[in-house]
């Protein structure tokens, strides 16, 4: 159940059922499972990934207005599309928050 490392064999499928059964062990305690996510959140980093590789602050920001978000809940959004990974923006300076 420690396995750092999870052999499987393409060919028999042997081991996949133990690698899911791992994977899912170790998302169920993740507490951005938890949170429930807005409809328009998913629209609009549906609308980012579309753009690649990076967007700018100010059309993330457009596109969200368009949604019916207010500032506080873009930067909210964005951070924790962050915190999980499915974006890279930091806020810490102006110039790193111009691009996501």
């Amino acid at each position: 159940d420690d396995m750092i490392y999870f052999p499987v064999d393409n060919k028999t499928r042997k081991q996949f059922s133990l690698l899911r059964e791992q994977i899912m062990a170790c998302t169920r305690g993740q507490k951005f499972l938890k949170k429930l996510v807005s409809i328009r959140w998913t629209r609009i980093l549906d609308q980012m990934m579309n753009v690649k590789p990076t967007i700018s602050f100010e059309r993330v920001k457009r596109l969200s207005f368009e949604c019916g978000l207010s500032l506080r809940e873009i930067n909210e959004m964005l951070g924790f599309f962050h915190e999980i990974g499915a974006i890279i923006y930091f806020s810490s300076t102006e110039a790193l928050r111009q691009t996501i």
